[in-house]
């Protein structure tokens, strides 16, 4: 069985086809921000409703996009690579 090392090449064009995955899925939520504040605002007024609550304000309305990465990595694995890279 061969060794099999990870460039610095591979590991950027990984990260940058992650970021357009991102990008594609920021820009579906945005689109699809209308629709999804009706329902938010229909949800609350039916739960409202619901409780026999009569005397409810709705101050406002705010969207935010979280996006969280994680990565699971050896340091004793890309350590060379890294050396290397930082030789160049």
């Amino acid at each position: 069985m061969g060794c099999v090392t990870p460039s610095v090449q591979g590991v950027a064009d990984k990260t940058l086809a992650a970021k357009e995955q991102i990008d594609k899925l920021q820009n579906m939520l945005i689109s699809d921000a209308e629709k999804n504040k009706d329902y938010f605002f229909n949800e609350i007024e039916t739960n409202l409703k619901d409780a026999n609550i009569t005397d409810a304000i709705q101050k406002g309305y705010n969207m935010d996009i979280k996006v969280e990465y994680s990565s699971e990595f050896s340091l004793d694995k890309i350590a060379s690579v890294v050396t290397a890279a930082l030789r160049l």
